[in-house]
């Protein structure tokens, strides 16, 4: 094998074993990775259809880990204007949410990023019930589950 081979070799070597390592560890994609865009696309279908229209998202936090991943983030329109929460959930029920947050809980299946669970606006840790399940199928990791 040529040296140029041997060099194309070496740099997938070091592309798949990179990808592994960051399976083995809790990972927080950065903005422009195509693993962020991933997840977020597995949210955004669910998410457009409640909020009736295209959705970006302003992230808070993800956390990722041995194929499960973890979103906090706030929805706007594709131009940054804001969705009206009162129009779409009501006034009385829209008083009594934490605005439009998205959280939602995924799962890697061959290859793709899938909705496990999401709620639009919630004001409790419905996620921790997951840290109670036993056995726990979730990272701790993950959901942030007290020790």
């Amino acid at each position: 094998m040529n040296g140029f081979k041997w060099g194309i070799a070496g740099l997938l070597a070091l592309v798949f074993s990179s990808v592994s390592l960051a399976q083995d560890r809790l990972i927080s994609p950065g903005a422009g990775t195509a693993e962020r865009k991933a997840i977020l696309d597995g949210v955004r279908p669910a998410v457009e259809l409640r909020l009736q229209g295209e959705v970006q998202f302003v992230v808070n936090s993800i956390q990722a880990y041995k194929g499960w991943a973890m979103v906090n983030a706030q929805p706007q329109r594709k131009d940054g204007r804001r969705f009206d929460a009162a129009k779409l959930f009501g006034k009385n029920e829209s008083m009594m949410m934490d605005g439009l947050t998205v959280t939602a809980l995924l799962q890697r299946r061959g290859g793709n990023w899938v909705l496990v669970e999401h709620k639009i606006g919630a004001t409790d840790v419905w996620w921790m019930g997951y840290c109670d399940e036993k056995p726990r199928r979730i990272p701790a990791e993950v959901l942030g589950c007290p020790n």
